[in-house]
């Protein structure tokens, strides 16, 4: 149990670390209309210019969908979105492993298999 706390309290370090430095400046927007999502990116990644815009459609999507759409536009030109873009992202990510952690735990004490 241990090493799962240490794990994931090394993974929020790891996640705070991929904060932007100066070579990486970047100006970003997100346009919407209810129909179409228009994502522009202008500004430096490793000191060379980028200037990459992205137009999705997005009628119908929810809004864990258009949250992808920004993370892999994002990924598209290299860059970690900012983590307020795509929290929702995050929250299901940790849902998912928190809810993985808990069925392991308890399948392991069904079986009467001891973790430490």
């Amino acid at each position: 149990m241990n090493r799962l706390l240490t794990g994931g309290l090394l993974l929020l370090l790891w996640a705070g670390h991929l904060q932007p430095t100066r070579a990486d400046s970047m100006r970003t927007s997100i346009t919407e209309d209810g129909t179409f999502m228009t994502i522009t990116l202008d500004g430096y990644v490793d000191d060379k210019p980028v200037h990459y815009s992205h137009t999705a459609d997005v009628a119908g999507k929810h809004a864990l969908q258009k949250e992808l759409i920004v993370y892999s536009t994002f990924k598209h030109v290299g860059r970690t979105p900012p983590l307020h873009m795509i929290s929702g992202l995050i929250t299901t990510g940790l849902g998912l492993f928190g809810a993985f952690v808990t069925a392991a735990v308890l399948f392991l004490r069904r079986k009467k298999i001891r973790l430490v």
